[in-house]
């Protein structure tokens, strides 16, 4: 189980990488996101750490999609 105080602080991509962390074993894991707060902005935040464990799902809801594709493409070159 791993708990992270104040979640709305880091970044979506940090914090899924920090959720990747448990779970690598045979038992069930658990990953608890506190946050101060109640505005729309890190409620929608919060919730796509719920809705998803896709790194790229995440990645456009954090940085955006063209910063992805701008890497994407550059990597394909």
């Amino acid at each position: 189980m791993i708990v992270i105080f104040d979640a709305n602080m880091f970044g979506l991509s940090t914090l899924h990488q920090l959720r990747g962390r448990v779970g690598r074993g045979e038992y069930q894991s658990y990953c608890i996101l506190k946050y101060e707060g109640n505005s729309d902005t890190i409620r929608e935040r919060m919730k796509v750490m719920v809705d998803t464990n896709d790194g790229f799902v995440i990645s456009e809801k954090d940085f955006g999609t063209k910063v992805i594709m701008r890497k994407k493409i550059r990597q394909n070159v």
